[in-house]
């Protein structure tokens, strides 16, 4: 992987998008690509994005955290991970974790806020809109 500094919340946002997404032959993207297969400008749009939304919702996430109970992964990570499946729309996300009002209100600002890992012409990862 590139010299990155991803902290757990971008580096589970990833992970979750290239586990959820699929190729144009419908398979799951970590099948094939990984982090190095994302454009340079995506990546950095997606470390931004990531970054921004941490200190837009610090109070949130912070709250969230506390709430989080009996994972195995660190409360950055699984709020990386349900940043990525709520603002798009998967069955589970902030709000499947029992936080109560936390969850909802982190639901609801992730809401309508669409990205998508694609495929572009030379085999690399493109981070668009959805």
């Amino acid at each position: 992987m590139r010299n990155y500094e991803l902290d757990d919340f971008t580096f589970s946002y990833i992970e979750c998008a290239l586990w959820a997404e699929c190729d144009n032959e419908d398979e799951s993207l970590d099948s094939n690509y990984d982090y190095d297969n994302i454009e340079h400008s995506s990546m950095l749009a997606i470390i931004a994005e990531c970054k921004d939304f941490q200190i837009e919702n610090k109070l949130l996430l912070e709250q969230a955290y506390t709430l989080y109970s009996n994972y195995e992964f660190s409360p950055e990570a699984i709020a990386g991970h349900d940043y990525w499946l709520t603002r798009n729309g998967h069955g589970v996300g902030f709000w499947d974790r029992e936080l109560g009002e936390v969850g909802d209100k982190l639901t609801t600002i992730c809401q309508y806020q669409q990205r998508h890992l694609l495929v572009n012409d030379s085999g690399k990862l493109d981070y668009v809109r959805g």
